[in-house]
């Protein structure tokens, strides 16, 4: 073995070693858990020692890796662009917000999600062994989740009385099940005999965890989910008998028709069931923040706040300051992730993102990429709909994307070029 092909074994290996650390601080956490739920600015802490030493270190790792690979790299970056185009124009934006520092703090997490699970996937070629390193993560994760829930008090969302686990919220633990769930589903496809039997289980775990968590969010984005998938796998079934086409136009009339009853319906009858769940119809005051949102991003439409540069808890941010005291809550996020692009990384930054989604669907048909890539993406912009997890610091959701779609885009490239197989 010459000198190279040793160098790239050992780079191989330590970026699969970064690539589990890293996604086992992401889904664990580097705060203690069961902690007590921010409800007030004085809550809120701009920094975690542990988080700048792990993920810093994990970065300054990572990038040898990709010098070593770095044929895999540029064959990467030639081939998907618009992730990294939104990856520049976030960094210019720290330029013009006003806490620079902040904003490049967590976006330089966001570097280290890109390059670790670049320097993964470019030393491997594909993403077919992604999941023999996150399965133990997840399942470890989901056990001890079933048991904290059924044994730890702290486990239960004090504000709520619902699950939350070891997420700081219901919210974030919801999200997270679902995730867990796309993945076990499809690690559970990839398995047989006793692997796939503990693997559906551990599905069921998810499930239940998820309407435990109470979260209106994720449990929709689930059934949803759930319901394209199965729209999906039956129109493939349908179509071998060659009536495809005439099922999917059946059930797309059905839910127009659907849509159309309910709408012409009383409006009371449609509040009165949305308080039968537990809602209102502002989702519990998300809509009058959405508002305010959108009439503060008109302010830099084009160019945005900087990247981060809004959600900064602190009493110097006075413009913050101002608009939280019209809330007696106190909202972190703008609770829909594409209006906190908007703010934050202006039209500019929007349209970006809007076309590596599109590019992304468009590319993906008739190629041998992963499935649970395309729904876990699915799956994590539904959810964006009402929460802000996009391109942001290490939150589960926002790295699973990346991950997903970096993963998924390796899957594309690494059927053309040579070089993306090493």
């Amino acid at each position: 073995m010459s000198e190279r092909d040793n160098l790239k074994h050992y780079a191989r290996l330590v970026s699969q070693i970064i690539f589990s650390v890293y996604f086992f601080f992401i889904v664990f956490g580097t705060s203690i858990p069961f902690r007590a739920r921010p409800l007030a600015l004085e809550d809120y802490s701009s920094s975690n020692v542990v988080n700048q030493i792990v993920f810093s270190s994990l970065f300054l790792i990572s990038v040898p890796c990709l010098v070593v690979f770095w044929r895999e790299t540029i064959a990467f970056l030639k081939k998907e662009k618009w992730l990294f185009l939104l990856l520049v124009w976030a960094t210019l934006s720290v330029g013009w917000s006003d806490f620079s520092t902040y904003s490049f703090k967590r976006l330089f997490q966001v570097y280290t999600n890109i390059t670790v699970c670049l320097a993964f996937f470019a030393a491997l070629g594909s993403s077919r062994d992604m999941f023999r390193f996150l399965r133990p993560i997840l399942s470890v994760y989901l056990v001890l989740n079933i048991l904290s829930v059924l044994l730890i008090p702290g486990a239960t969302d004090p504000t709520h009385g619902t699950w939350r686990g070891l997420a700081v919220g219901k919210n974030m633990f919801g999200q997270a099940m679902v995730i867990c769930f796309i993945f076990m589903f499809f690690s559970a496809k990839k398995s047989t005999g006793t692997r796939r039997l503990i693997d559906y289980f551990l599905c069921f775990i998810a499930v239940v965890l998820l309407v435990g968590s109470h979260s209106g969010t994720s449990i929709g984005t689930f059934l949803i989910v759930v319901a394209l998938g199965m729209l999906y796998y039956s129109n493939r079934l349908f179509r071998s008998l060659n009536i495809g086409r005439m099922y999917v136009y059946f059930i797309l009339l059905s839910f127009i028709a659907f849509a159309v009853v309910i709408c012409t319906l009383s409006f009371d009858w449609i509040e009165s069931m949305f308080l039968a769940a537990g809602k209102d119809l502002t989702f519990t005051g998300r809509t009058n923040l959405w508002i305010d949102i959108w009439n503060l991003s008109k302010q830099h439409f084009w160019l945005g706040c900087g990247y981060n540069g809004f959600w900064i808890m602190t009493p110097h941010n006075h413009a913050l300051m101002a608009f939280l005291d019209n809330y007696e809550w106190v909202p972190n996020e703008a609770h829909m992730g594409y209006l906190d692009i908007l703010n934050e990384l202006g039209m500019v930054g929007l349209f970006i993102f809007i076309l590596l989604v599109l590019g992304y669907f468009v590319r993906i048909p008739g190629t041998a990429a992963d499935e649970f890539h395309f729904w876990l993406i699915i799956a994590i912009l539904i959810l964006n709909l009402q929460e802000s997890t996009l391109f942001r610091a290490n939150l589960f959701s926002g790295v699973f994307f990346i991950m997903s779609y970096m993963a998924a885009c390796v899957d594309m490239i690494g059927n053309s070029p040579p070089s993306m197989a090493d």
